[in-house]
């Protein structure tokens, strides 16, 4: 016998809950209101930042065509050491017609002998400083280099006090001749009646100090020509300063020590 079985009716569709709807499109707009501004806001900074990068190169430009001290300026930081017949100079430091040379560090002044000195003196054998709170005006000795019987007596490029000397130069004092602009530095000054950076403004700096440089390694090569000795060229005609001390007679460092090391000079 067939059984007749009551139809079941569909099972509705499930339908996420509107609550959740609305927490959802709640969320979506809150994204949206934070996310738009802050797209604004980084397209105008980036824009910003790009427009300023666009002037300040534009500016170097213009600086770079029409100021020689700029072009000077920017070349030496990229050198970092200029060399003319074998006389080096370092692009970062001041330099004194005593032949002492400055830069400025932490607020303090470090001093050294310049390339011409140590070349013409030959290998440092002592240095002599003077203590640290000696205090010294500009164009005062300030410390003495000797090699055998000769020595140097550098004058202070600026006034000041002695903070503090080179600790290695008591046991390497050939670091004069090796690295006179880094490790051969002499002594440390601590600047007085004015600062330190506006000291080595007076000095000779950039073009100045390159024009100078070469006029006085010239000035030592006539000196020198006319000496008994004579003077070591390699075959280009580059002198060969690795030796230079050697051919200097006691008669030529009298004449270079009273033409170039003057101590008594004003």
């Amino acid at each position: 016998m067939r059984t007749h079985e009551t139809p079941r009716s569909p099972r509705p569709a499930r339908h996420r809950p509107r609550t959740q709807e609305a927490l959802f499109i709640v969320g979506v707009v809150v994204v949206l209101v934070l996310a738009l501004p802050l797209a604004a806001v980084l397209a105008f900074t980036t824009r910003l930042v790009f427009f300023v990068g666009l002037v300040a190169v534009a500016a170097g430009g213009v600086a770079f065509a029409v100021s020689p001290t700029f072009r000077d300026w920017l070349t030496g930081r990229a050198e970092g050491k200029v060399s003319y017949n074998g006389i080096r100079l370092a692009t970062d430091v001041a330099l004194d017609p005593a032949h002492a040379w400055a830069r400025v560090e932490e607020g303090e002044l470090v001093v050294g002998a310049d390339d011409l000195v140590q070349t013409a003196l030959g290998p440092i054998e002592s240095v002599e400083v003077p203590p640290p709170g000696t205090r010294v005006r500009r164009n005062d000795p300030l410390f003495r280099l000797r090699h055998g019987d000769r020595t140097v007596e550098v004058r202070s490029p600026v006034t000041g006090s002695v903070a503090r000397a080179n600790p290695l130069l008591g046991d390497e004092p050939g670091l004069v001749n090796e690295a006179p602009f880094t490790r051969g530095w002499v002594v440390r000054l601590e600047s007085e009646g004015e600062p330190a950076r506006r000291q080595r403004r007076r000095l000779l700096r950039g073009r100045r100090a390159k024009d100078w440089m070469r006029e006085e390694v010239d000035r030592l090569l006539a000196l020198l020509v006319g000496s008994p000795a004579g003077v070591p060229c390699l075959p280009d005609g580059g002198v060969l300063v690795d030796e230079l001390h050697r051919h200097i007679d006691d008669v030529t460092w009298r004449q270079l020590e009273a033409s170039f090391f003057d101590t008594e000079k004003p």
